[in-house]
């Protein structure tokens, strides 16, 4: 959208109101954007259009935030209306550590906080909201009643139409209903590239050798996308197609695992996203492919967690897997090859940590020392360890040599279309 055709619509500032300069403390007093008064509330949100670019750079650059509040409030239940005003104060006092006179926040209601980053680029204003999640969480954990992780963060992208007024911005109705219309758009247009792709996806299933007992005893579920049609690259803004991929592979699972029959029916690995896990609307969805499946798959399906990133705390993960844990017989961790914290995973019903090699063709001493490192480390947990990807020769004869507990890949065995029974390695 060009950034004039938007501009036509904002007031230009004129007179002493645009000559006169504001000091940091001015701007960063301004932050808050208060809609206790409509008319204050509105000046603030046209001076930092004016002063920030924000409809043109900021918004459509995903330099707008959503923090939410909905779990600690189910957290702390009767006790929260004693107690909001503390915890948005306290929210208050961490955005403003981590935001400058650029930026600006407001509070829609008790459970969304919106922080608009009038600088940088869509990473930066993701890492920094990220921050300010974490922060509040960490304060939030010596509170009685709190459990870590409960404070989430979202990144939105809103695409504004030109021939959208300047007053549809002006006020905390008109801001939320905005954010909120732009998150939905953005939704359906992730389950409408997903419907589009659905016909053309094909899960197969990689054998997994037990390399001590020389069997094949497990499988995991794979699916390769196809390019995608609509805007030229796979992407996911919301985590709408990860959550719609996530709950399409479980369902192919399940079918899958009936096929097999009753013959010595091996293990099966099936993915999912972490944020399918982590927020709250894609985790329903999730729970509900799930109640699907048979009741065999408490014993039979490992659910492995992918993009798990390393400073999600012990606790927030237990209560996450909490909420699928009975329909699994276990969790799989997927990890870079750096891992070295299995302490992570104490309690959690773990049952191996899993690591990508399949950028490792003839391995290099790094390599190696990698690896072991990795299979060291779950050894000492008593995790197992998957070394997934062996691509060649030497890259599975290392990993063996790794002491890893299973192996997966071309140099292992193909991919086959249904997951089988056991089979004894000769």
């Amino acid at each position: 959208m060009p950034k004039s055709e938007f501009y036509q619509t904002v007031p230009e500032v004129t007179g002493e109101q645009g000559a006169r300069k504001q000091s940091f403390y001015d701007s960063y007093s301004k932050q808050k954007l208060d809609p206790s008064d409509p008319a204050i509330f509105r000046n603030s949100l046209l001076d930092f259009v004016r002063s920030n670019k924000l409809v043109a750079d900021a918004l459509i650059a995903g330099n707008v935030q959503m923090l939410g509040f909905s779990e600690v409030r189910k957290s702390f239940g009767e006790r929260w209306p004693s107690i909001k005003d503390k915890i948005l104060l306290l929210a208050e006092t961490v955005i403003k550590k981590h935001t400058g006179p650029a930026d600006a926040f407001l509070m829609v209601n008790e459970e969304q906080i919106v922080i608009l980053f009038g600088g940088g680029d869509k990473e930066k204003a993701t890492r920094s909201s990220e921050k300010i999640a974490r922060e509040i969480n960490e304060k939030l954990s010596g509170v009685s009643g709190i459990k870590e992780g409960l404070v989430t963060c979202r990144a939105l992208v809103l695409e504004l139409d030109p021939k959208t007024p300047i007053e549809a911005l002006t006020t905390p109705e008109g801001l939320s209903q905005t954010v909120d219309a732009a998150q939905k758009k953005e939704e359906d247009v992730e389950r409408q590239h997903f419907e589009a792709l659905r016909s053309e996806l094909h899960v197969s299933y990689w054998p997994m050798a037990n390399i001590r007992k020389k069997l094949i005893s497990a499988y995991s579920a794979s699916v390769i996308l196809p390019i995608w049609k609509a805007s030229g690259e796979e992407q996911t803004h919301t985590g709408v197609f990860n959550c719609e991929l996530d709950c399409y592979m479980l369902t192919q699972a399940g079918e899958a695992l009936m096929r097999v029959g009753r013959q010595r029916r091996a293990l099966l690995i099936v993915p999912v996203h972490f944020d399918t896990l982590a927020t709250k609307p894609l985790r329903q969805q999730f729970i509900a492919a799930c109640q699907l499946l048979p009741r065999l798959s408490s014993k039979r399906i490992l659910l492995e967690i992918v993009d798990l990133a390393e400073g999600v705390p012990q606790g927030r993960l237990h209560t996450l897997l909490s909420f699928v844990g009975p329909f699994f017989a276990g969790f799989v961790a997927r990890q870079p090859l750096s891992f070295r914290t299995p302490e992570r995973f104490v309690g959690l019903k773990m049952m191996a940590v899993a690591a990508d090699g399949s950028h490792v063709g003839t391995p290099a001493r790094d390599d190696v020392e990698r690896m072991q490192g990795f299979a060291k480390a779950c050894g000492k947990a008593r995790m197992r360890s998957i070394f997934y990807g062996a691509s060649t020769f030497e890259a599975a004869t290392a990993a063996r040599r790794c002491n890893y507990d299973y192996l997966q890949g071309a140099a292992v065995a193909p991919a086959v279309a249904d997951p089988g029974r056991v089979y004894l390695l000769k």
